[in-house]
């Protein structure tokens, strides 16, 4: 008779260094909406590296004051009200009962396997519910959590680093309309910011699954259940977006819009018919916008129209679509933005050699004075 496997126990490990900083000092609390929040990354990140709930709490209470000071003071308005014991406990006990059950529900990814199957359901989550991103903000924030997950899934990492000028080539938009997009997934839930830009280092994204999502409606699902299977877009591989070309540029350059790539995108290149329906189940914008868009598309020969449906136009490749921005006007866009965001990253280098160089005794305490060149102000007259 085989003797009985011995039970082993996971030794319990410190935190990382950023969880560490913020339960301790409090480094990283501003990237959180709420103390409830901050103490709910704490109670996971302590699940996951194996700490029971006492070691948390412990290490709460004797932690950064805010944090320390959670469970035991309410906080609204600006006006703080203490709790009673009971209410504090149950606090603390909900808290890592949640945090537990999240652990356990979405595991730690520990391998490039687990990193990629987290991305591919985080894409898939996206796409659950169409109408989440309706309307011109959801298509550019549609199209920036895209990116984020081309850039994440190239680097293999569930925090990948990307500035507003990276995700403003890659999704077609100015630097100003993708931060604003990120601070709305933020706000969705669907990004963190785990670390601020510093010097020539770029922000640092969490991306994320939220917690809570809308089911689409009854139209839509019935329209998506319909459909077959369909194959997600990459950054490199048969399906790619064409969201960053010079004839998707915004409308003001005379391109056929970021809500037209979108479209264009949905479209399976091997050759598959969808209806105006169709398309505006999966897009999740309203049938005049798609009726709209999808004209503008036929007119310029991207697309082809049947009485099956809609499809891609068998020659509307790269060729064609240098020649489409040609004729309308935008080619070169993206390039000239490429270059002003090369310059101006060279710019920044350059100041902050400079800056960096001369920090001492002059600077420190305000007398140096870089050559500027004279205003030309004109000398005051005699009297």
């Amino acid at each position: 008779m085989a003797a009985p496997r011995r039970q082993t126990t996971v030794a319990p490990r410190p935190l990382s260094e950023p969880m560490t900083a913020l339960l301790r000092d409090g480094v990283g609390i501003d990237n959180y909406g709420s103390r409830s929040e901050a103490v709910m990354a704490t109670a996971v990140a302590a699940v996951n590296a194996g700490w029971d709930q006492d070691t948390w709490r412990a290490a709460l209470e004797a932690g950064y004051s805010d944090l320390a000071s959670w469970s035991s003071t309410q906080v609204r308005k600006g006006r703080a009200r203490q709790r009673s014991a009971a209410d504090a406990e149950r606090h603390l006990v909900t808290t890592w009962r949640n945090a537990t059950e999240r652990v356990r529900l979405r595991p730690p990814t520990t391998d490039h396997f687990s990193v990629r199957a987290e991305l591919a359901e985080i894409a898939a989550t996206a796409d659950t519910d169409p109408t989440a991103w309706s309307r011109a903000a959801g298509v550019t924030d549609r199209a920036v959590l895209a990116v984020l997950l081309d850039v994440a899934t190239a680097a293999c990492t569930l925090t990948p680093s990307a500035s507003t000028r990276q995700i403003s080539e890659a999704a077609n938009i100015s630097p100003t309309t993708a931060w604003k997009s990120l601070q709305r997934l933020v706000g969705r839930g669907w990004i963190r910011q785990d670390s601020a830009a510093s010097g020539t280092l770029a922000a640092g994204w969490r991306l994320l699954r939220p917690e809570t999502l809308p089911e689409p409606p009854a139209a839509v699902a019935q329209v998506l259940e319909a459909l077959p299977p369909r194959r997600p877009l990459t950054a490199t591989g048969a399906r790619t977006s064409v969201r960053g070309h010079d004839a998707f540029a915004h409308t003001v350059h005379g391109g056929l819009g970021r809500v037209a790539a979108r479209l264009y995108d949905l479209l399976d290149p091997s050759g598959e018919h969808l209806t105006a329906e169709q398309l505006s189940a999966l897009s999740g914008l309203h049938p005049r916008t798609v009726a709209k868009h999808l004209h503008a598309l036929v007119q310029g020969g991207l697309i082809d129209v049947d009485a099956a449906g809609y499809q891609r136009a068998a020659d509307a490749a790269g060729e064609w679509l240098d020649s489409l921005a040609e004729e309308l006007g935008c080619a070169g866009v993206t390039t000239r933005r490429r270059q002003r965001h090369l310059a101006q990253r060279e710019a920044f280098v350059a100041y902050r050699t400079d800056f960096q160089a001369r920090r001492g005794w002059a600077v420190q305490r305000g007398l140096y004075r870089p050559h500027e060149p004279q205003l030309p102000i004109p000398a005051p007259r005699a009297a």
